[in-house]
């Protein structure tokens, strides 16, 4: 997808785990990582194990606005790389910060004696399932609530008169509001979970 020279790039789509068979050599099997990358810009969504590939993408960036669906390993694994992120850049995080945590969700997920060192320093700002956030003059997106445990969000991104949706994790039940999808350019749906 190109709008306003902003380009859709998935580096990872795959649920859970990431595989390395021969059979997902076309398709990949990375966990979660979508990029709208712009001139100089880019919203990342989640951050799995395709976010690893991500260094020379990003590396014009001054500024990264990520946007965790929710913080299953499977989504954040690939944050464990300090060196993905350039050292200019400045970078904030979206999500349900307030309800994953007791305290900050990073210094738990990068504590000892798991992982020696807290590779994220870039601002966590707190939302809620239909919050609406204006990230500037070209983008906006709007959370809202998955059926996916742990305060799980769905996004539908804008870039100016363009609408991508992103249905990560998200399990088949009444609690899907086709407003989500409504009149979207490109919709990418996570078909991981079956009607059982």
């Amino acid at each position: 997808m190109n709008n306003n020279t902003y380009k859709l790039h998935i580096l990872g789509s795959r649920g859970t785990r990431s595989v390395f068979e021969d059979n997902f050599k076309e398709f990949g099997g990375e966990t979660s990582c979508y990029i709208l990358k712009g001139d100089r810009h880019a919203v990342v969504i989640d951050c799995g194990s395709g976010f690893y590939a991500a260094k020379e993408l990003l590396k014009d960036c001054k500024t990264i606005d990520i946007l965790l669906t929710h913080v299953h390993y499977d989504h954040v694994i690939g944050l464990f790389d300090e060196t993905i992120i350039p050292n200019n850049a400045t970078y904030r995080f979206y999500g349900n910060f307030s309800n994953w945590s007791k305290g900050n969700v990073f210094k738990d997920l990068f504590r000892k004696p798991f992982w020696p060192v807290n590779t994220v320093k870039g601002e966590m700002v707190d939302i809620k399932s239909n919050d609406t956030i204006k990230i500037n003059e070209h983008i906006s997106f709007r959370a809202y609530p998955s059926n996916h445990p742990d305060y799980c969000n769905l996004y539908s991104i804008k870039i100016d008169d363009k609408k991508v949706c992103i249905l990560s994790d998200y399990e088949n039940g009444d609690l899907f509001d086709s407003n989500i999808v409504h009149e979207a350019d490109l919709m990418i749906y996570d078909g991981m979970f079956d009607v059982d």
